[in-house]
């Protein structure tokens, strides 16, 4: 009984030595500066912000600066960290990340998971707004405005954030579609009445002397003067691609905006 007390007692105290391991275990910040950008002050600020709008949304929102890209294009760089480092909530590890390396002052916005079920032109709108504070070296005030125009955003959506992603898009091009139409069918049809009621009437013939006017047509032969032949030359196929900045995959599947600033 004395051993079997004994050994009860070693491994709770193997257990008690095993928690402060696992509550040790780092936590990567929403906000990193690596480039320096930021006062200490201003980045524990931003990081608390960031932590407290993304509690329980179901997204991330992230900033990450850099000094340069080591080499990788801005786009590939963006995923390495936001994959790498395992960012994003829920089974789509949504959320957005937006990153600026200093060297070349590049910067992009990944949107990934479902916040790319939101229509691309939605996170244009964020873009822009972070965009009127880094053109001026407002780092401060860019980063919070990406984190309250991104919380912002989904909140106003959260329709679009919580569907199985089908369908949004289409919802919303056929809306664009139907008043593309509507907008372009009125002048084309005031356009079309305004030539109609200029042009003559004409009764169709069958002679081409009947609309030659005093023209006399006294001979009409048909001479053989040329042929034409048009050889296309056929290249082989390459497998090889290329890839644009700012392209949106949709659906999930993540999307850029980059640039400059």
């Amino acid at each position: 009984m004395k051993r079997i007390l004994t050994l009860l007692i070693s491994v709770l105290l193997l257990c008690a030595l095993a928690l402060p391991v696992f509550a040790a275990e780092p936590v990567v910040p929403l906000v990193v500066d690596d480039a320096g950008l930021l006062t200490d002050e201003e980045l524990y600020e931003l990081q608390s912000y960031a932590q407290q709008t993304c509690s329980g949304a179901g997204f991330d929102i992230v900033i990450r600066t850099v000094e340069d890209t080591d080499g990788y294009d801005v786009e590939t760089f963006t995923e390495n960290i936001y994959h790498g480092y395992e960012y994003g909530q829920g089974a789509e590890h949504s959320g957005v990340i937006l990153l600026l390396s200093m060297v070349d002052r590049s910067y992009d916005l990944y949107v990934y998971g479902r916040c790319d079920y939101l229509p691309y032109s939605y996170w244009t709108d964020v873009e822009n707004a972070v965009l009127s504070y880094l053109g001026s070296n407002n780092w401060y005030g860019a980063f919070r405005c990406f984190i309250s125009q991104s919380a912002g955003l989904v909140s106003r959506n959260r329709d679009m954030f919580n569907s199985d992603g089908s369908g949004v898009f289409f919802r919303l091009s056929l809306g664009k579609v139907i008043t593309a139409l509507i907008f372009g069918l009125i002048p084309a049809l005031i356009a079309r009445s305004i030539l109609k009621s200029k042009m003559k009437s004409a009764v169709l013939q069958t002679r081409a002397d009947r609309y030659a006017g005093q023209l006399q047509l006294r001979q009409r032969d048909d001479h053989y003067v040329r042929t034409d032949v048009v050889r296309v030359r056929h290249q082989e196929s390459s497998s090889g691609g290329s890839r644009s900045g700012g392209g949106h995959s949709g659906g999930g599947g993540g999307s850029h905006h980059s640039g400059h600033f």
